[in-house]
């Protein structure tokens, strides 16, 4: 090759491991490699699998981490707390609920025909409070 005529050739000597001798035959085995394709499919299929561990490890991780993070972010009583809860309380002061347990107070059912609604617990104590009153009203009456 022109150009690299400056290079000279190196013959150096090899060492003795290099040189085989008629005698010794053919080359040895440890000489030469041979792939066991067997062992190689083993290999590969425990990387594989090792890989797709990892990777479900990570998937699963992953995923939790994300909700989590959104049920801190996102899920929050923030809407809850500013919006619907003020409004949850006035209409609670308006009925008069929570101010004393099962108390219960009338609400319109018609405005036009001036009728409203009661819980039957608290109609049925006030007809059973209006008879009795009758009765005791009666027997005074009787007795004068």
């Amino acid at each position: 090759m022109p150009g690299h005529d400056h290079t000279p050739n190196l013959h150096e000597h090899t060492d003795q491991w290099h040189h085989h001798s008629t005698v010794e035959g053919a080359p040895q085995i440890e000489h030469s490699s041979v792939a066991n394709p067997t062992v190689l499919i083993h290999w590969l299929v425990l990387i594989l699998a090792s890989g797709l561990v990892v990777i479900a490890a990570l998937g699963m991780y992953f995923s939790r981490y994300y909700s989590m993070t959104r049920q801190d972010k996102i899920e929050t009583l923030v809407f809850y707390e500013t919006n619907a809860r003020p409004k949850l309380i006035e209409a609670e002061d308006k009925l008069g609920i929570g101010k004393q347990p099962n108390q219960y107070v009338y609400h319109a059912a018609n405005a036009q025909t001036h009728t409203v609604q009661l819980p039957i617990d608290q109609a049925m104590q006030r007809v059973v409070a209006k008879y009795q009153s009758g009765k005791t009203a009666q027997a005074s009456s009787m007795h004068e």
